[in-house]
């Protein structure tokens, strides 16, 4: 009889409860934003479904560990609508990493020998078969699993977002973070900026292509992806920076911290004069 009166006390205790006004506002308010989120959520994956987006690289002979680290962190993005485009430089047995990757929906064009010409080639590509957006990466790098997610959802914003830098070597880790000890979140970047200075490669950029018309990049260029954004932001378009994500950038023994390439790879410079 006592513990049949006690939980009929409680009983009669947590119905009132449940008819006080404060738990009816804070139930109503945490329905009320998961509501939010969900439609938040489907009007992004909504609006990311419409778009048609290229992930755009340039491969070449490489070790096939390196290679494979790439594909590997492209396989696991949390968002995966997405095609990639490979300009092919000369790697001979491309088909047969294709056939290792079939998940992936891989399009391969040919090169021309020339890192600035296969950009051209790549981006004018994307335009020709009407993507809206591309993600740029280096076949040597490597990528946080959210980058192409998170760079999509500045674009409808953004004609171009650059995301941050870890740097790192055959020996490990070197800095993580890198642009980050310049700009932060969100910062809007112009072309006041990077007239002296580059943050723009083409293994940390995305870029709309509403309103974008086919390219040409000089095969001269040095370097050709400082050369194609500081155009991009000369003629009005808008960039931002973003931390949330990031591209794992190699650093080769003879490009840490200078202005030696190898292959498509450059560091972040000064520039001491503006002649483009």
């Amino acid at each position: 009889m006592i513990v049949l009166r006690h939980i009929n006390v409680f009983l009669v205790q947590y119905c009132q409860f449940l008819r006080n006004p404060l738990w009816l506002k804070l139930k109503i308010f945490f329905w009320k934003c998961w509501i939010f989120l969900i439609v938040r959520k489907l009007k992004l994956v909504t609006a990311l479904k419409l778009n048609k987006t290229a992930f755009l690289t340039v491969v070449y002979p490489i070790d096939e560990e390196v290679l494979e680290s790439f594909l590997c962190s492209l396989e696991d993005q949390t968002y995966k609508l997405f095609d990639v485009v490979v300009v092919n430089d000369g790697h001979a047995t491309f088909d047969k990493v294709i056939k290792l990757h079939s998940n992936l929906n891989i399009r391969e064009i040919s090169g021309q020998n020339n890192f600035s010409k296969n950009r051209e080639i790549g981006i004018n590509f994307c335009v020709d078969e009407q993507y809206d957006n591309i993600v740029f990466g280096d076949c040597d790098d490597y990528f946080q699993n959210n980058r192409v997610e998170v760079l999509l959802q500045y674009i409808g914003d953004f004609d171009v977002v650059v995301n941050d830098l870890d740097l790192f070597n055959k020996d490990g880790p070197i800095l993580s973070k890198y642009i980050s000890t310049r700009l932060s979140n969100g910062d809007n970047i112009y072309y006041e900026f990077i007239v002296d200075k580059n943050i723009f490669g083409f293994s940390n950029t995305a870029l709309s292509l509403s309103d974008f018309s086919k390219i040409e990049i000089p095969a001269e260029a040095f370097p050709p992806d400082w050369y194609f954004f500081k155009r991009l932001l000369k003629d009005g378009k808008k960039a931002v920076f973003t931390n949330l994500t990031t591209t794992f950038y190699r650093q080769h023994d003879n490009n840490l911290l200078g202005l030696n390439h190898n292959g498509d790879k450059y560091l972040l410079w000064l520039e001491e004069d503006d002649e483009n």
